[in-house]
């Protein structure tokens, strides 16, 4: 299968940002510690062991292996899916677009090689991509595999209207919303219907449970209460759990039963999924940001801050985690890695004003109303949007140097 939509790392900073006001976040001694031994399962096959390396950031190592399990049975369809996502990843669809019509057109040539072919001969619409794999579905009624990459095209239809609704909410315009909200509706229901399918010819497999659970976690952003999402996010945390007890080393399963379990409230269990994901795939950076908000919610803001430093390190082009690790060595008491990891974002990201204003609350503690001030002014002058909590510790600090 194509790598499935895992919890992103702006979707867990996001989460955590919102717990947080300008950095400063008190931790909670009485949380009770999660367990963290967990141990790395070995890879199942060829398939498992070009997912961890292609989980790690090793797309060279994915490729070559993902071909090793091809050759080793050109009839099965989860390494061709493999192979093809992991080359586009690698910036290399033409090589796999030449590669899969000369084996479509070989002698011999099985089923996936003719699949493949048809789909890397398309735009990659949906509306191509639910063509064709559904055309294959429709020709090999005793395998799982085309069923559930329909439901992947489905699943980023979802996705895609439900993003679409949550920005045309955001501008006022409510039949846009509206058409948006029913576009997803439609898509988790034939997404539903592909998951149906393959379940029904391979019940135990864990990219079954998998979908099954990202399917659920998708469908909670379209429902309208708190109480019905979390009822979804609980119904998707028990498919991954299914997931990662058919296959352990499904790294997808692990990180989105840490998001599934994090919104559900449940962050000791959250940690362990997102710590086992995390040592499958040490160097993706999302699964080092996924447990740095477990820990987080946990009052754990040491560890936490460890785990977004490394995040940082993983991924130097983003400012993101430099502004979550300040915030976390903020509430250790770290005040000066705080101010370093804001200055960082910020000249990573200039942009992200949010660093200014969160810099401005640790200079604030410091005993630094100058510096502060400036930062908060440039906040402003920058059209940071919580203009109004900025403005109210500005005229804080007049308030006590006045009072000096």
């Amino acid at each position: 299968m194509p790598r499935s939509p895992s919890p992103s790392a702006a979707r867990a900073l996001a989460a955590l940002a919102a717990a947080l006001v300008l950095g400063a976040c008190a931790a909670d001694a009485r949380v009770r510690r999660a367990p963290t031994g967990v141990v790395p399962p070995t890879p199942r096959d060829a398939v498992a062991e070009g997912d961890l390396a292609r989980g790690d950031g090793r797309l060279d190592d994915a490729i070559t292996t993902y071909e090793r399990a091809v050759a080793a049975d050109r009839a099965s369809v989860p390494p061709h899916l493999r192979l093809v996502a992991a080359l586009q990843a690698a910036g290399r669809r033409s090589e796999a677009q030449a590669r899969y019509a000369a084996a479509a057109r070989a002698p011999g040539a099985t089923e996936p090689e003719r699949v493949l072919a048809a789909r890397l001969a398309t735009d990659g619409s949906s509306a191509e991509l639910r063509r064709v794999y559904g055309d294959a579905a429709r020709a090999a009624q005793g395998h799982a595999w085309w069923h559930l990459a329909l439901a992947e095209v489905e699943l980023a239809d979802a996705e895609a209207s439900l993003a679409e609704q949550a920005r045309a909410r955001a501008s006022g315009d409510r039949p846009a919303a509206a058409r948006a909200l029913e576009g997803g509706r439609e898509a988790l229901a034939r997404a539903q219907a592909a998951v149906d399918e393959a379940a029904r010819r391979a019940p135990d497999l864990a990219e079954v449970h998998l979908y099954r659970g990202l399917l659920r976690s998708v469908e909670a952003d379209a429902l309208p209460t708190v109480s019905a999402k979390t009822a979804a996010y609980r119904a998707a945390a028990e498919a991954f759990e299914r997931a990662v007890a058919a296959d352990s080393a499904l790294v997808d399963a692990w990180a989105n039963l840490a998001d599934a379990r994090r919104r559900t409230r449940e962050p000791d269990r959250a940690l362990v999924a997102a710590l086992a994901a995390a040592r499958l795939a040490p160097s993706d950076p999302a699964l080092r940001v996924a447990a740095g908000v477990a820990l987080h919610d946990l009052g754990r803001h040491r560890e936490a801050a460890e785990q977004l430093l490394e995040a940082a390190r993983l991924d130097p082009t983003d400012a993101a985690p430099w502004i979550a690790a300040g915030d976390e060595l903020a509430s250790d008491g770290r005040l000066e890695e705080a101010l370093d990891a804001y200055g960082r974002a910020l000249a990573l990201a200039p942009r992200r004003v949010e660093a200014l204003a969160r810099r401005g609350a640790v200079l604030e503690r410091m005993g630094r109303p100058a510096q502060a001030r400036e930062d908060y002014t440039a906040y402003l002058e920058r059209g940071g949007p919580d203009e109004g909590a900025v403005r109210r510790r500005m005229e804080r600090l007049s308030s006590v140097e006045a009072a000096r």
